[in-house]
């Protein structure tokens, strides 16, 4: 009915509260259940005029007429209608935030408890998480409230990772794959959680840094299957929070990366890549600083004596293309640096003495390895110092060490 959706009083307003006041959601029928979770969503700017049936409503959502359903076909639409329907209440729904946690918590309950089963599935978790983390984040919750909240959601899905993690992927109880899967899915929870969150993740981070160092962790240590989870983790965390997520565990990637595992030094990178291509000139002290500890290990680790001259990869050992793999990946990672940071770099004396051992570093390979994959992004780099360059930079002409070989 034109323009009865933002009247207080008229036919729409009537409609809605008789449909509310009947209390149809008590009738056992999962056709009128569905039916009845499209429509409060379709209209839910009747309760931005009416907050009265709130609270009924987002309690049918997650009980088990919505999320908790035996309807696997029920509960998956009622969590995707939940999701939808606290983001277009927006504000209206911040009083509700403390209950909203608590209901989440008995949720995941059994999940967390290593139950062999448990009443909503995986996807729909991840989708109440992020309808709750969006509710936490509003600005009408206060912020000891929302830190509590968070505390109370993620918390046992912390736990659960910490006990997994130690009983080890394989051992007695839940088999070595299941366990894997588990600590997956907690992931997956917590960066839909944080999806949800948004900006608000920065200010509570302490509460956040224990998983994010797990996650690094599992990229290091674990199935290959797992470390996909965790870096996606890891890419979430960084959309929402930025810096600090490198800030907070720098002496944890630190530790990592010392200990020569190749594969987490490309997985550091990647990380890298995406923080400065996000945060740009934001990211410069930090990609410096991280880049200066990965070198040495790589220079250590994968000299890169150990790459013969010739180019045709059919010829190379797979010890050989991992070692040229990684040390494309710092090539890679140092064009990320200079297309989005050259000025900061370029200007900023520390910073500027900090990359002259990466381009000492891309001078070797210009010298000894013929590779297309690797002087690509050398002379990308070469390029932007050259166009980059003033007389007010902190490089001096002379010391441009590419400059002379570009």
């Amino acid at each position: 009915i034109p323009g009865e959706g933002s009247k207080v009083e008229g036919v729409f307003f009537e409609m809605m509260t008789m449909v509310l006041r009947a209390e149809l959601w008590k009738l056992p029928f999962t056709p009128l259940q569905r039916t009845l979770a499209e429509t409060l969503v379709r209209y839910y700017n009747f309760y931005l005029l009416d907050q009265q049936f709130l609270g009924t409503t987002i309690q049918f959502f997650l009980d088990n007429r919505g999320v908790n359903s035996p309807s696997r076909a029920l509960s998956n639409r009622a969590a995707y209608l939940f999701l939808r329907f606290m983001k277009s209440i927006k504000g209206a729904g911040s009083p509700f935030a403390q209950s909203l946690a608590v209901s989440f918590k008995a949720i995941i309950e059994p999940y967390c408890s290593h139950a062999p089963s448990w009443a909503a599935s995986h996807s729909e978790i991840i989708m109440v998480a992020e309808a709750v983390g969006f509710t936490l984040s509003l600005a009408e919750v206060e912020s000891s409230v929302r830190g509590l909240c968070v505390t109370e959601c993620i918390g046992p899905l912390t736990q659960s990772m910490e006990a997994l993690s130690a009983a080890g992927i394989q051992g007695q109880g839940i088999e070595g794959d299941v366990r894997v899967d588990r600590i997956g899915m907690c992931f997956e929870v917590i960066a839909h959680f944080c999806k949800g969150l948004g900006k608000s993740v920065p200010e509570m981070w302490s509460l956040f840094e224990r998983p994010c160092f797990l996650a690094f962790s599992a990229i290091n240590t674990c199935p290959m299957q797992l470390e996909a989870r965790a870096r996606t983790f890891l890419h979430c965390l960084i959309d929402t929070a930025g810096n600090i997520v490198f800030q907070a565990v720098q002496q944890s990637l630190a530790a990592l990366i010392s200990c020569g595992e190749i594969r987490v030094v490309i997985s550091s990178m990647e990380l890298l890549q995406q923080t400065v291509a996000r945060f740009k000139g934001d990211s410069a002290e930090l990609l410096v600083a991280l880049l200066g500890r990965i070198l040495p290990v790589l220079q250590q680790v994968a000299p890169m004596s150990s790459i013969p001259q010739s180019s045709v990869d059919s010829s190379f050992s797979e010890e050989v293309r991992e070692v040229r793999e990684v040390w494309r990946h710092l090539c890679v990672t140092t064009v990320a640096l200079f297309t989005h940071a050259c000025p900061q770099v370029l200007q900023n004396p520390a910073l500027s003495a900090g990359v002259q051992p990466l381009l000492e570093a891309m001078m070797s390979i210009l010298t000894t390895n013929s590779s297309i994959n690797l002087l690509r992004p050398i002379v990308q780099v070469a390029s932007m110092l050259v166009s980059g360059w003033t007389p007010e930079c902190a490089i001096g002409a002379g010391e441009l060490l590419l400059y002379s070989n570009a």
